[in-house]
């Protein structure tokens, strides 16, 4: 075996590029009819807004052909001379399901003033006039293109007529959207960001403030009566929503045949803390007692039964003794530490309460890098927004350099038998979300799926949780080992793996849950939405080494500017061919935001890795191994739905390979020195820069099609063109973990 490496070196960065996006005509075939049509839609919507008396100003939805890029959205339309449309943009949502949950097309919502509105339909009566006088009730590229020559300027310029009709050329229709929850029960209704004032409409609506909950600035939680008053008269101001998920509970199927005598273990030393935030874990009653820093959080004044300790002292009896337990499943980490947050009672969790304990729990708590948390919602999540639980941990992932490992729930146990998308918190895109697997590495019929919003992969991973057959051994609250089964007991084996790579190892976290996500990723990986990227293997050491025909390394950085890149990774070369496949997996903790709806993530980052070549202008370019042309120069034109489909764009996880099989061949140098290239490019979904600064972590793994061991080769050409090359070496690393805890006794 090889041990994975860590590069350092300089890599380059380019200052942003000041050009704006020029206004693209082709293909513009717009009717007198079709823009009247939109100009009618919009005449209906400012009628609406102009007589309705809760809202000072007008929520506009544009219903697009298909899934829209940025680049492509309306930006004078519903906008200003001043301010692109983009700046109004309140919400966006999918509609058009396939099978996968996979939305078809965009609506996005915008909150404008009246007058706004009514610039915009003056606008298109404009558009229209133009339409059909100047071109025969037909406008396209060559009219448009031809009217320059002698276009007088009345109340608009050429470059709003251009502009005007580019932005209608992808619109379907105008709409006011209005949400609709015919479901019994509490609701939590999130409210588009405008300029109402939520508690003054309350007041209006006869709704007592005493009688509902705040979540956030925008999000509440009404009774089933104050609902439907707030759905019959103001639905228009409702975002997203949802059923209250006050049942937010342990993810668990409990097999309590006891299975073993007690145990003993070595009281703790310097091992590594995880954090658990879990039901109660019961005190004194454990052979391990010692490993765990139990802190109750729920008020005392509540009082607690024997059900509320039995989940979470079983998920931290595998953080501190999985590998005992259960010694099949030995990952040669060692045991852990917890400190355990108990929180909720009689088996669910109040729902505004939870959120505030979690953020308090982690930021009063930021020594703690990995955070295991085995909770979730019987209720599956929306396919166009995130849910609360799922924000906040995205938030504080985003703020704070820790990392959460979520359970990816079960099903209810009245559907086990029919596919149920996953539950909240496990839609978290920052966090590690883990289903889990029979050890025949087969799909339990408890595992739920993805995607999340209707795109992003989730789950991550997958790991060994238990069936019937084969079930995890526990310690339960009595202190008897048990049976237990659930995704609630895959997630702490990945906790151990991620905090062993993190605290004992030093890697960064991004690099870490990088790695995780390679190690399982095998060759050819096909991502499901019920396994994610795969089984991660069980030992560390396959996790933290490659097999003798692999060179597999890991680099990390920050993003300066909006790309950096290398061109001289010194990549081996026989006789001008390079006999290598690759593969590349990057993360990164984007800023994200729940009010964007769909358009969740702020920050995309796309990799190219591949060979060097040199164009005609001279200038070194990369041939992306996924045939990557996004941000190119040139001809090639990669629309929004290829680019999320096939490269990832604005997921936080790129995984990129090329496939291995017997007919694999080696492929031609393209440089004179055999160097393959890295190029990252950060784009930002808002204006503001979020992703400045951002981190990211990056495993490349180069595989030896031959079966030849070039490693120590690799390794000296790195080092021979300037980069540092730091070998993880796992029981060096342990030793300088174990010497850097130590105390030290002064005379």
């Amino acid at each position: 075996m090889n041990n994975i490496f860590e590069l350092r070196g300089e890599l380059n960065s380019s200052k942003p590029k000041n050009n704006k996006p020029v206004p693209q005509l082709k293909g513009l075939k717009l009717e007198t009819d079709t823009i009247q049509q939109f100009r009618i839609q919009l005449e209906k919507i400012r009628q609406f807004w102009e007589s309705e008396k809760y809202l000072d100003g007008a929520l506009v939805s544009i219903h697009y052909k298909r899934v829209i890029p940025k680049s492509s959205r309306v930006n004078r339309i519903l906008g200003t001379r001043s301010k692109r449309s983009s700046k109004f943009i309140c919400g966006a949502k999918y509609k058009g399901f396939d099978e996968n949950s996979i939305g078809k097309t965009h609506i996005i919502t915008y909150y404008i003033s009246i007058e706004q509105l009514t610039d915009t339909i003056q606008l298109l009566k404009f558009l229209e006039n133009i339409t059909d006088t100047q071109f025969d009730g037909m406008a396209t590229e060559k009219k448009i293109n031809e009217l320059k020559s002698f276009f007088k300027r009345d109340s608009y310029s050429y470059s709003e007529l251009v502009q005007g009709f580019v932005d209608l050329k992808e619109i379907e229709s105008f709409s006011i959207e209005k949400e609709v929850l015919n479901e019994n029960g509490n609701h939590m209704l999130t409210f588009y960001k405008t300029s109402i004032n939520l508690d003054r409409l309350f007041e209006k609506l006869n709704i007592d403030l005493l009688n509902i909950e705040k979540i956030d600035e925008q999000t509440y939680v009404f009774s089933k009566r104050d609902m439907d008053v707030i759905l019959k008269e103001v639905p228009y101001l409702v975002s997203m929503g949802l059923k209250d998920l006050n049942e937010v509970s342990p993810i668990q199927f409990q097999l309590s045949k006891p299975i073993y005598e007690l145990k003993e273990i070595p009281d703790p030393d310097d091992e590594p803390v995880i954090g658990v935030i879990d039901m109660h874990f019961k005190k004194g009653s454990t052979y391990f007692d010692k490993w765990v820093d139990y802190k109750r959080v729920t008020s005392n004044e509540i009082e607690l039964n024997a059900a509320d300790y039995e989940h979470g002292t079983r998920v931290s009896s595998i953080i501190v003794d999985g590998p005992s337990l259960n010694p099949h499943l030995d990952d040669h980490c060692g045991r852990f530490r917890v400190r355990h947050f108990g929180i909720g009672a009689s088996g669910k969790l109040n729902n505004s309460t939870a959120l505030k304990q979690i953020r308090d729990i982690v930021e009063n708590n930021l020594d703690i890098k990995v955070w295991n948390i085995s909770l979730g919602s019987e209720l599956e999540v929306s396919r166009n927004y995130m849910s609360v639980q799922g924000a906040l941990l995205d938030e504080l992932q985003f703020k704070y350099d820790v990392l959460f490992i979520v359970a990816g729930t079960n099903k209810p146990a009245k559907i086990v038998n029919k596919s149920y998308r996953i539950g909240s918190p496990a839609d978290s895109l920052n966090s590690i979300v883990v289903n889990s697997v029979s050890l025949k590495k087969e799909v339990p019929p408890y595992a739920r799926k993805g995607p999340v919003l209707s795109f992003f992969i989730k789950p991550d991973l997958s790991y060994y949780g238990g069936t019937i057959e084969e079930p995890i051994n526990v310690v339960s609250a009595s202190g008897e080992i048990t049976h237990a089964m659930g995704t609630s007991y895959a997630a702490p084996w990945i906790a151990r793996k991620a905090s062993y790579l993190i605290e004992k190892m030093g890697i960064p976290r991004e690099v870490a849950k990088a790695l995780l996500i390679d190690s399982a990723a095998d060759w050819d990986t096909q991502q499901q939405f019920e396994v994610g990227y795969g089984i991660v293997p069980v030992s560390i050491y396959d996790v933290l080494q490659s097999k003798e025909n692999e060179i597999r390394f890991v680099m990390s950085g920050k993003m300066k500017n909006t790309e950096i890149y290398t061109h001289r990774l010194p990549v081996n070369a026989i006789d001008g061919k390079h006999p290598f496949k690759a593969k590349v997996t990057m993360t990164y903790f984007p800023k994200c935001d729940r009010y964007n709806g769909v358009d969740y993530s702020c920050t995309e980052l796309d990799i190219h890795f591949g060979r060097v070549y040199e164009d005609k202008k001279g200038n070194f370019q990369i041939k992306a191994i996924n045939a990557n042309h996004q941000g190119e120069d040139g001809i090639h034109v990669c629309y929004e739905e290829t680019a999320r489909k096939t490269f990832r764009k604005w997921d936080n996880v790129k995984h990129l390979e090329e496939k291995v099989n017997e007919k694999s061949k080696d492929v031609k140098a393209m440089t004179e020195n055999g160097f393959w290239g890295i190029k990252i490019n950060e784009r930002e979904r808002l204006d503001e820069k979020y992703g400045e600064d951002i981190d990211f972590g990056i495993v490349i793994t180069l595989k030896e099609i031959h079966g030849k061991n070039r490693y120590t080769d690799f390794i000296n050409r790195c080092i021979a063109h300037g980069w540092i090359v730091n070998e993880i070496n796992i029981e060096h690393r342990t030793t300088i973990y174990n010497v850097a805890e130590e105390e030290i006794e002064w005379d």
